[in-house]
């Protein structure tokens, strides 16, 4: 992913104001730490595994005890974020083309029941699908104002995109009066600053 930034300069003797772009190539991120997702507590597994986790034998003192079973049950949760979020806009368009499907079917034949109870279910999962994903950016993007179900996603992504780049020094001002851009020059910049 790229990022742009720019830069007005004062326009000093000129009638133009001169602009810097600078544009920052994506580095490889480090390991994303596991999140968990509000609709996890939703999901009919979530209980039971949270109870199963809890009532682990364990003869270690309280404090590690509550450790170790948080451990246990951040292992069981990735498995179930895994299976149940992961790709969810694949799974969306996939129940989406199912959909479209059956619905042609339905114009195009006398509909049987079983034409119509697998309609239904694909709409209910669509909406299942649609919602997770809808909650899902909302929390990361920590909007807590606005209500689930109006399709909000356009919004949520760039709510995240702005959050992610106010998190993000991309720049830094040395004690030259110039600016550091690349990785390697921060790393410079901070550790003669501390020598």
């Amino acid at each position: 992913m790229t990022q742009l930034e720019a830069i007005l300069h004062d326009p000093s003797f000129s009638d133009h104001t001169p602009i810097c772009l600078y544009f920052e190539q994506g580095q490889q991120p480090p390991p994303k730490p596991f999140k968990f997702f509000n609709n996890l507590a939703d999901h009919k597994d979530f209980p039971s595994l949270v109870k199963k986790t809890w009532e682990v034998n364990m003869q270690i003192p309280a404090m590690n005890k509550i450790w170790k079973k948080m451990k246990l049950l951040k292992q069981g949760l990735k498995k179930l974020n895994v299976e149940e979020c992961s790709k969810i806009l694949e799974k969306i368009q996939a129940t989406k083309n199912k959909l479209q499907q059956v619905q042609r079917e339905m114009r195009t034949t006398d509909h049987s029941e079983e034409l119509k109870s697998t309609e239904k279910d694909l709409k209910e999962n669509l909406e299942k699908w649609v919602m997770v994903e809808e909650s899902i950016l909302k929390q990361k993007s920590r909007i807590q104002w606005l209500n689930l179900g109006d399709s909000n996603a356009t919004f949520f992504h760039a709510s995240i995109k702005n959050r992610n780049a106010q998190k993000k020094i991309t720049r830094w001002l040395n004690q030259a009066g110039t600016y550091t851009q690349t990785e390697e020059e921060v790393q410079q910049e901070i550790t003669q600053f501390y020598k």
